[in-house]
């Protein structure tokens, strides 16, 4: 059983500070620390994970307020009009966010970065920097651990990471969700106040642009029910919506976090995964059609799944048309190699159906029918 106040304590006795902050990320850990000990029936490698987690999470924070407070001028730093990819899971939010990595005019986030923030990476030593080798090795540890998971996700290590790490250490956070089975963690994120976790978010975005500057490349579903807080905290963002059927969305979505759930649980209810899954994609598509209908069309870049998949260049030069932001023959050739050498199902089919995870397909249809029709989405044969 995990305790929040032993988890504080560890956290600061490894570091040797415990400020924290802001104590409202304590509401979150409290959640995720309940429904791990009551829902998740971790089984041997979940409680390891599930500590590593906790521990790293909470050092990361210690450690980002620390420096802050030893780097005043860290708080100077403003971030501005950073492309944020808010389209709803398994809608090509990672496709579309991985070829814009390619610019090396942007500056994505990374994973090793988000999860070990301090001291700040730097321009010259950024490829390097011993951290982001150890992910390097970590990938190819991940095989082992998660075998066949690449066919359903992959983040490489030099390649845009969601946002969810970084809101993870708000403990306001998807990512909890989708590794442990913790479906009451996951309701409650959605109903959760969603300022204080976007305001770590800024402050960790200013840290890690303060020695490798530039215009960020963001992504997350897990924004599209938020996006008034998003736009509050960056005002010059920039969103980029990425446009799929949610009924298809929703059982792809259900089977990555079954797959994740069930390495780490001795006991999920797949029924229960496929409830607060639907629950979760409606609720991003309330939010995506809420914005759209608030601010009208030209406040979101529009990109239908479809027509990225069918064509990923064509597709982006369209997006950056829409940004006002050239495309360098260079970094259309990057694009380009990325697409040839590693095309849809590059790692393998995923399949999956509603009825998986206690879905009717037909109902499904019906809940998302406002969003299909705001959106001009097409009803997929799939899923």
């Amino acid at each position: 059983m995990f305790e929040v106040d032993a988890l504080l304590e560890r956290a600061a006795d490894t570091t040797g500070t415990d400020d924290y902050g802001d104590p409202s990320f304590r509401s979150g850990l409290t959640q995720l620390v309940d429904s791990l000990n009551h829902e998740a029936r971790l089984s041997e490698l979940g409680s390891v994970m599930a500590e590593s987690f906790l521990i790293s999470t909470l050092t990361n924070r210690l450690r980002v307020e620390a420096w802050r407070a030893a780097h005043p001028e860290v708080a100077d730093e403003r971030v501005e009009a950073p492309i944020v990819i808010v389209g709803m899971s398994r809608s090509g939010t990672t496709l579309l966010s991985h070829l814009l990595g390619k610019d090396d005019g942007l500056r994505s986030l990374l994973r090793w970065e988000a999860l070990e923030s301090v001291p700040p990476p730097e321009s010259a030593t950024y490829a390097t920097d011993p951290r982001y080798r150890t992910a390097v090795e970590m990938d190819a540890v991940s095989d082992v651990v998660l075998p066949g998971f690449k066919a359903i996700h992959h983040d490489p290590p030099d390649a845009p990471v969601e946002c969810n790490t970084l809101l993870a250490h708000a403990f306001n956070s998807t990512v909890f969700a989708t590794v442990y089975f913790v479906p009451s963690y996951f309701r409650w994120i959605m109903s959760a106040d969603p300022s204080p976790a976007y305001a770590f978010h800024q402050r960790m975005l200013q840290l890690l642009q303060s020695k490798v500057p530039g215009r960020w490349n963001l992504k997350g579903p897990q924004h599209g029910y938020a996006l008034e807080e998003l736009k509050k905290t960056y005002p010059d963002a920039t969103l980029i919506v990425t446009h799929r059927d949610p009924a298809v969305c929703t059982a792809s979505t259900a089977s990555l976090i079954a797959y994740l759930n069930e390495k780490t649980s001795d006991g999920t209810d797949r029924t229960v995964i496929g409830d607060v899954t639907t629950e979760f994609i409606a609720h991003c598509a309330g939010g995506l059609t809420a914005y759209h209908q608030g601010h009208g069309p030209s406040s979101m870049i529009h990109v239908a799944y479809p027509d990225l998949v069918r064509d990923p260049l064509a597709m982006v030069r369209t997006v950056y048309e829409q940004l006002g932001r050239a495309l360098r023959p260079q970094v259309e050739a990057a694009m380009a190699e990325l697409i040839g050498t590693q095309p849809q199902h590059h790692y393998g089919v995923h399949r999956y159906t509603a009825e998986d995870f206690g879905l009717d397909r037909a109902v499904l249809d019906e809940r998302f029918a406002s969003y299909r029709e705001t959106f001009d989405v097409a009803r997929e044969q799939r899923g």
